[in-house]
């Protein structure tokens, strides 16, 4: 189930609402108890092949203020992934990638670049 309620003024019993309004929704348009709730947070901004490679580079931001852990999901063999530095010259640390996902977390209002290494 998707929930896009807004959350910068947001108070806790709202959300509750807008979960069960949603939940209710997918119940009877669908026949679906929804278990899994996406409430977007992290947005990719960019995802482009890098300029002095055929990596692909992936720019990210945490857009709620908060901390929050995240993961990507591809739908293509990602080798490797690695943090770089904005401008993609620098590569901060290696993630592990598993089943062509790999997590991460990010502080309030933070921006991440990643390099992914594919099979082609």
């Amino acid at each position: 189930m998707w929930l896009e309620a807004d959350c910068n003024l947001s108070s806790g019993e709202s959300l509750v609402r807008q979960i069960l309004h949603g939940k209710r929704f997918m119940k009877n348009e669908f026949g679906i108890d929804s278990k899994v709730l996406w409430l977007p947070d992290v947005f990719i901004t960019a995802a482009k092949e890098a300029c002095d490679s055929e990596d692909i580079v992936v720019r990210v931001y945490e857009s709620y203020g908060q901390r929050t852990a995240a993961k990507i999901s591809a739908g293509f063999d990602i080798q490797t992934a690695c943090e770089t530095d904005l401008i993609e010259t620098k590569s901060l640390r290696s993630l592990e990638v598993k089943n062509n996902t790999f997590e991460f977390e990010l502080k309030p209002f933070e921006i991440k670049t990643f390099m992914l290494k594919i099979s082609r």
